[in-house]
């Protein structure tokens, strides 16, 4: 069948449910939260206050699907072969128990993803702790 065998109103109709489709699926897309970015910063223990003042040695992204706040890091010349603990902070100081451990390489370089549960949160932050030498942390991020 063509469109052109469809009668004027039904070929009005299907027009109309297809624009209609459309701008459901561009006011979906454009409400989505875009990610949240900041950087590692060395020796920052402060419960993710907004000082940036630290040496920055690495960076984050933080994106939220439903209830799962995924963190995404890359630590740069951290300590060389050693191995870290990156925990995912809510709140104000609120630590939670989404972690993971992850190895740097001979240059301290290392990464990784943490996913938690961010349900009824909207600020967060990583802490990467438990290697010898400095600690790093992100300032806090909010996601909708």
């Amino acid at each position: 069948m063509k469109l052109t065998d469809l009668s004027r109103g039904t070929r009005a109709r299907l027009f109309a449910a297809i624009v209609a489709g459309s701008v459901i699926a561009s006011a979906t897309v454009a409400s989505a939260a875009p990610p949240a970015r900041s950087g590692l910063y060395q020796g920052k223990a402060d419960c993710a206050s907004d000082d940036t003042s630290y040496p920055k040695k690495g960076t984050a992204t933080f994106t939220r699907d439903g209830d799962d706040v995924t963190v995404k890091f890359s630590l740069k010349r951290g300590e060389p072969n050693a191995t870290y603990v990156a925990t995912v902070w809510n709140g104000f100081c609120d630590e939670s128990a989404y972690e993971i451990s992850f190895q740097t390489d001979a240059r301290g370089n290392g990464g990784g993803t943490v996913v938690a549960n961010g349900a009824g949160e909207t600020e967060f932050f990583l802490f990467l702790h438990d290697a010898p030498g400095p600690v790093y942390e992100t300032v806090t991020v909010t996601l909708p």
